[in-house]
């Protein structure tokens, strides 16, 4: 025989659906109300489209914003590096020219060096130019000496000289730095070829040298964000 049905659970089970469509309706009907009621005619009820941040352009803007407050510095450091390296060069060039040609290494080394001595000069000369142009006022002198001798249309407003400042400056920059980089790049590979023609682990060990002294520049000049210190405790939620 089938159990008798409770009739008290099947009134509560009852109850509890109905305060559960109750709260439903409750909560669709305001909204259907609105939907119906809005004007969508109307432009302004329209939804609108958020617009997206595009994060691309607002890094290059603050890429651009930090290059202009450390270009001080940068055509500073700029210029001690190709000076180090002029004088490094030279005096390890001097020295391949007195062995000569004793084997392939040597060879090697000598052509590193002697292409790596016209990156090191235009980009020192280049860094020299910028800072004595900016230091005598090149656009304004410009400007006031064609309007002296009758064309108005050359006056040029602060706004403008200032942006062709920062374009010159940043374009002087990019272009110092990139030979810079390949001059840095003929020194090490003349000098691995140099130490090579000595033993070959010396050239191998220098190599490792190198590397191992830029992974720690990166890592001691790389700034990592501090830690917030969480609280043990539980927050209360009232």
């Amino acid at each position: 025989m089938l159990p008798a049905p409770d009739n008290g659970s099947q009134r509560a089970r009852a109850t509890g659906c109905n305060h559960c469509t109750s709260r439903v309706r409750h909560s669709i009907v305001p909204v259907v109300d609105a939907v119906l009621q809005t004007d969508i005619s109307d432009p302004n009820n329209r939804p609108r489209r958020v617009p997206r941040d595009d994060d691309f352009a607002r890094t290059m803007r603050g890429f651009a914003r930090l290059l202009e407050r450390v270009s001080p510095w940068l055509i500073e450091m700029g210029s001690w590096l190709f000076g180090a390296m002029i004088a490094f060069n030279l005096l390890v060039f001097a020295a391949l020219l007195a062995v000569g040609p004793a084997d392939r290494a040597v060879l090697v080394a000598t052509a590193a060096l002697a292409l790596a001595l016209p990156p090191h000069i235009t980009g020192l000369f280049l860094l020299r130019l910028v800072v004595d142009m900016q230091r005598v006022g090149l656009e304004e002198a410009a400007s006031q000496s064609f309007l002296e001798v009758g064309f108005s249309e050359a006056k040029t407003s602060s706004e403008e000289v200032a942006s062709i400042r920062s374009r010159r400056l940043k374009t002087a920059l990019g272009y110092s730095y990139l030979l810079l980089a390949i001059s840095l790049l003929l020194v090490v590979t003349g000098m691995t070829a140099a130490l090579w023609h000595l033993a070959w682990w010396i050239a191998v060990v220098f190599l490792s040298s190198v590397v191992l002294s830029q992974g720690v520049l990166i890592h001691a000049t790389s700034t990592r964000p501090a830690m917030k210190p969480t609280s043990s405790s539980p927050q209360r939620i009232d």
